[in-house]
Formats: C-alpha cells, structure tokens, sequence
C-alpha cells in the first residue's frame, strides 16, 4: 500500500539489485538548483550504509576525481538521519525514523550553496555545502538504489517502499514544501464503486372516454 493506504500504489524494492532506473537528460546537472521529493517506509532501519530514495551523477571513493560529482537523497545509516548527497559535498540532519512508517523526505539545493532538509513538511535542517558540479553520468537516474560505485562494502538497494517520487528543476521553498506535504497527506476522498438499480415506471397514457 501507499503513504494513503492505497493498495498496490506503491514501488517495492527488496533490498538487493531491485531498484529503478531511466535516461533522464532533463536533470537538474551542474550547479543548477533542484529539488527531491518522496515518501519512503523501511521495514528495519539500515544497518549499513544508506537506503535510497533517488540519484543521479556520479560517485567513488575519490575526493579528486568525484567531489561534488553526485546527487542525491536518502535515509542514513541507522535511520537516525536524513542526507543530502553531494559525492563528499554532503548534509546529514537528524530524525528518528521509525520502521513500517511512511515519511515524506525532501532536499532542496538553491544553486547557491545551500541545501535544506524537510521531513513531512517540516524543516530539519540546512546548510552551506559550497557549489556543485552534478555530472551527467550518461544521464542516468535511480531510485531506490544510489548512483555511487558499489565498492568497498557500499550497500545502497533500498529494501522498502517509495511513493510520490519528484524531481523538480528549482529549489521549492519552506512554505511550498509544506504546501506538498499537506496536498501529498490528502484528506482524499475513497474510491467507491456504487450500483445503482434503477426501477422505471411507464407513465398509463390512456384515457377513458
């Protein structure tokens, strides 16, 4: 089910090699601002590594050759954090996750410097990371799985659900984040299938003379 309890209306990814991922060549590369969003549920909290929401660009382990490099959001190790990656320009702010939950998580970058992180609508933190230089990485995006190399142990598949995943081509502000979270949280009215039996009544047009 969805953050809304919807069924069969979310992504479900097992936690090894089940992940999403396309060609997009209208991301927000560069230095550009940009925004994710995406409501995300894990049954346990990671125990190593991060479980991820979306990413694009490029990372290693290699400050030279990838600072910068990468983008993207997800739940830290031990679910106690939310992140912004950057490829060593990165932003961690704290939040008690809790499993079986479904959280809305957002990252702005204002193209400026800065990076905010808003969980269910709420800022939780933000800071200056300096400037980033996203690489196109053959365009591609994931979600669900992080865009860095998987080397020395990296373990980034996501092993939960997604919902309501969005990429935007600016920084949203505060309030507009606010806004998504309540639009996103409904209230919703259900979906209810109605049968209707319809009796007719034939109108007696005759008159007696």
């Amino acid at each position: 089910a969805n953050h809304l309890g919807m069924a069969n209306s979310a992504y479900s990814f097992n936690g090894s090699n089940n992940y999403i991922y396309a060609t997009a060549r209208n991301l927000p590369f560069g230095n550009s601002p940009r925004t994710i969003s995406g409501w995300i549920r894990v049954p346990a909290l990671p125990s190593q590594y991060v479980s991820v929401v979306a990413s694009w660009g490029y990372g290693d382990w290699n400050p030279a050759s990838c600072t910068g490099a990468g983008f993207g959001l997800w739940l830290d190790t031990s679910g106690t954090t939310l992140s912004s990656w950057g490829s060593f320009n990165d932003f961690a702010a704290n939040y008690g996750f809790r499993t079986n939950t479904f959280y809305s998580t957002v990252v702005t970058y204002d193209g400026s410097g800065t990076v905010t992180l808003f969980v269910n609508g709420l800022t939780v933190g933000n800071r200056s990371i300096g400037s980033l230089n996203t690489f196109t990485n053959n365009y591609l995006l994931q979600m669900g799985k992080s865009t860095h190399l998987d080397t020395f142990g990296w373990n980034d598949d996501l092993s939960g659900s997604l919902d309501n995943v969005r990429i935007y081509n600016r920084a949203l502000s505060a309030s507009e984040v606010q806004q998504l979270y309540v639009y996103e949280s409904g209230p919703h009215l259900p979906y209810v299938n109605l049968s209707i039996s319809l009796t007719l009544l034939q109108q007696n047009t005759n008159t007696d003379n």
